[in-house]
């Protein structure tokens, strides 16, 4: 299936929490602001011959003076000096200087500056350590919040849009009378409050846990936990999977999904992942020795890790009525067990391959597997599609589904079929299903499900409380009426002009792009061609989705969603089911190129590689990364740095492999794809050596990120060069107050400061091992170090620290 390719993932796990709002200045009277540079040029214009130097009078005053306060006043004057000429310093690199006509005082130039100068530590060199300079103070004058692993300036707007959010759920009034509201947004705030009706939810206990299991597995939580351990469970295990897979898309052996075929990108099609582990990566099972990355201290976290989980796991199972032998005993095999299928499963560098993890396995191969369990495959998958009643599909033993590996199928068949045909271990497989399933949803039980899971939250990523309930639940609401709420959102921060002025930033990187293709040397000419072909076909999504501003189609897309206030799990459960629905919906249809994968207020974008498109939402198109009214080396350094990555991504070592209409195929001559694979080792070997406490960045793992963080930068800073001479004398063109640096210099200072970042140590951790992107510290050393661009702007002396002789080039 079609990776997706984010720019910054604020949904992983690492990221749980998003961020704090923005200070909101008074910018009625910006001349107040005591921005002391700005000042001293002010006061430059206005000197009158009234106040000029009398060396005279001096003369006669110095004469007058005692040898001592002589002595004191010439201290005074020298160290008057030298404070003058360090701060003279600040100006060095400035080419051009500033008027109070070239500085832009409205209220979002007074925001974004106040924003970057208070972050900065401009007692280091730039050219020394880049992200200090930018970052230094930032770090040092923020705290990660509670019920947060990570904090940074993309979190910052991301919690400036929950607020936005929650101001608009809680608008009660308009629960009260139906007429003044759409349908949707109606229920998403019915929805909205049942998650914040903490006294329902701690009233109802499990009940709504038990009375689900009854009536949708046939079974209840007495019967589960006194199962019987002597038999086998072929049966229960087949009732189960095809009731969770087909209803709720918990297919936690066997993940099916539908999405658009790889290779025919225009049609969506069957796909069967790898099992899902209950602590995601497969890393945390293994020893590192088995990733060819032998790190003893990585092997000590991950066992703490493993045993923590254990304790959670085993805690929550006694909540729901195991006994402590009862609880540890079950748990422990669960963790064998998915120790089991850690081991045969891909690790992440294997699923960044996608030409190496494309296999068409016919519905009969894959019958083999599991005849012996039970388990039909032609009736179990034709029952699944066919949930609309209509019974339009008829699968056969000759349809084929896309696999990611077929000895991984074959590896998953022989250890289910060790357990469930064995009577003393057929029961775990049982375990593992129902224990992953209330894992899942354990969210909305009462609090004590909750809490139970923060020391595995503190080990995984350094949390040591749950978020505020207000900020979860609208989280939880985006996820579930996100385009209703989108609605509301972009009204309140987001314009056609908006609109308008990022695709006017697309236009000229894409452009970019071209001309630069034409200017690589190492690529010939076929490929050259074909990559210009796929550039042109690029197609961007920006903002929102336009069916949301249509009343009626937003509220047929949520039709069936209705919500009850006092069943925040029944309200839950429901959405789950409704999503699958709609998915399984998509079998054997055109793919719906108009569908997003994101919602208007996420502080993110994404590349699809399948549908060749580049996405950026509303939610990230707001200061600090972008705003029509500031100058343009802040847009084309911040959001014009994401607006090129993501373009980027369409030619990393993944996304290389899909051609202009978005199908996996080799488009590359040998030639060039020998000269491609070269220089992707330059990004390899660099970002390798990059450590935290001990541990070093994969640098195969982050390859894609990183390739696609130093086009990105490339792209946006000679698009900026281009748009900066045709807007010369443009007012797009000024520079910020206070901040004493040329617009070159301010472009770069604009993207690190997109990188601001505080993480705690365990999060480190997490994201070394889960995350495909490069640690925020590295993403700005790292892509920096790379560009000749950067260099020259700053006058940094070859072999510095953030100008090395050896450079990363491929786009």
């Amino acid at each position: 299936m079609s990776r997706y390719k984010h720019f910054d993932d604020d949904l992983s796990a690492a990221d749980l929490n998003e961020a704090a709002v923005l200070p909101e200045l008074d910018v009625d009277e910006p001349h107040q602001l005591e921005f002391k540079p700005q000042l001293r040029n002010y006061a430059s214009n206005t000197l009158s011959s009234a106040n000029k130097f009398n060396i005279n009078y001096f003369k006669i005053y110095f004469s007058r003076r005692t040898r001592l306060e002589r002595y004191l006043i010439i201290i005074v004057l020298l160290l008057s000096f030298i404070l003058f000429a360090s701060f003279s310093t600040l100006f060095y690199h400035q080419p051009e200087k500033q008027h109070r006509d070239d500085i832009c005082l409205t209220s979002a130039c007074i925001q974004v500056s106040s924003s970057i100068y208070s972050g900065m530590n401009q007692s280091v060199k730039p050219c020394d350590d880049f992200h200090e300079f930018v970052c230094g103070k930032w770090m040092k004058t923020n705290v990660i919040p509670k019920g947060h692993s990570t904090w940074s300036t993309t979190k910052e707007l991301a919690k400036k849009n929950l607020i936005i959010l929650k101001s608009i759920l809680e608008q009660q009034i308009v629960i009260n009378n139906p007429s003044n509201i759409f349908n949707a947004e109606q229920e998403a705030m019915k929805f909205y409050q049942s998650c914040m009706n903490i006294s329902e939810i701690e009233k109802q206990k499990i009940e709504p846990l038990e009375i689900f299991l009854k009536n949708n597995l046939n079974l209840t939580l007495n019967q589960w936990i006194n199962i019987d351990q002597n038999q086998t469970w072929q049966d229960l295990f087949v009732s189960l999977t095809k009731i969770l897979a087909t209803k709720y898309g918990f297919s936690y052996l066997l993940p099916i999904s539908i999405g658009p075929d790889d290779k025919n990108s225009t049609w969506n099609v069957l796909h069967i992942n790898q099992p899902q582990l209950g602590l995601g990566s497969r890393d945390y099972y293994v020893n590192s020795s088995m990733n060819n990355r032998s790190d003893p201290d990585t092997d000590t976290r991950n066992k703490i890790i493993r045993e923590t989980y254990i304790n959670v796991g085993a805690e929550l199972l006694q909540l729901i009525g195991f006994d402590k032998n009862q609880s540890e005993k079950r748990i422990n095999d669960i963790m064998q067990f998915e120790y089991e299928l850690a081991i045969v499963s891909l690790p992440m560098e294997a699923l960044q391959k996608p030409n190496e993890t494309y296999y068409l396995m016919t519905l009969k191969q894959l019958q083999e597997h599991y005849q012996s369990l039970g388990l039909n495959i032609y009736t179990f998958l034709n029952d699944m599609l066919n949930i609309n009643g209509s019974n339009p599909v008829k699968l056969n033993e000759n349809d084929q589904v896309i696999v990611l590996s077929l000895d991984l199928m074959s590896n998953i068949s022989t250890i289910l079929n060790n357990y469930l045909l064995t009577p003393n271990k057929s029961h775990i497989v049982i375990d593992y299903l129902i224990f992953s399933l209330i894992f899942d949803i354990s969210s909305h039980l009462p609090h004590a499900f909750e809490q139970i899971t923060l020391p595995l939250l503190k080990e995984l990523y350094g949390m040591d409380s749950l978020p505020e309930r207000w900020e979860y639940c609208v989280k939880e609401t985006d996820g579930a009426f996100g385009y209703g709420l989108g609605a509301l959102y972009i009204k309140a921060v987001f314009g056609e002009k908006d609109r308008q002025q990022a695709n006017d930033l697309i236009a000229n990187i894409r452009q970019m792009f071209d001309e630069n293709l034409n200017r690589i040397q190492w690529i010939d000419d076929p490929s050259k061609n074909e990559a210009k072909q796929k550039l042109k076909k690029i197609a961007e999504k920006v903002g929102y989705p336009d069916f949301i501003n249509n009343k009626t189609k937003l509220n047929e897309r949520y039709i069936g969603y209705s919500m009850i206030e006092a069943e925040y799990f029944n309200n839950g459960i429901k959405i789950i089911e409704r999503e699958r629905r709609r998915s399984l919906l998509k079998f054997q249809q055109k793919v719906d190129l108009t569908d997003w994968s994101m919602t208007p207020r996420t502080v993110n974008a994404y590349y699809s590689p399948s549908a060749n498109e580049i996405v950026f939402p509303a939610g990230i198109l707001q200061p600090p990364f972008f705003h029509k009214d500031i100058p343009i080396a802040i847009n084309y350094g911040a959001i014009g740095t994401v607006i090129g990555h993501e373009i980027t991504h369409g030619f990393d070592d993944q996304g290389r492999e899909y051609d202009a209409n978005g199908n996996m195929r080799s488009w590359w001559t040998k030639l060039a794809l020998n000269q491609f694979e070269e220089r992707t080792k330059c990004f390899v070997e660099q970002y390798s050596k990059y450590t935290f406490d001990g541990q070093s960045e994969n640098g195969q793992r982050t390859l894609s990120e990183n390739i696609a963080d130093n086009g990105g930068l490339k792209l946006s800073y000679l698009a900026y060069q281009k748009h900066k001479q045709r807007a010369l004398n443009g007012g797009n063109n000024l520079s910020l107050p206070g901040l004493p640096y040329s617009n070159d210099q301010l472009f770069f200072i604009a993207f690190a400061h997109s990188w601001c970042s505080l993480e705690t140590r365990n999060a480190m951790h997490f994201d070394l091992v889960n995350d495909p992107h490069s640690p925020a510290r590295f993403r700005i050393i790292g892509t920096l170090a790379n560009s000749v661009e950067f260099a020259q702007a700053f006058s940094c002396q070859s072999k510095t620290t953030m100008n090395p002789s050896n450079k990363c080039h491929l786009w």
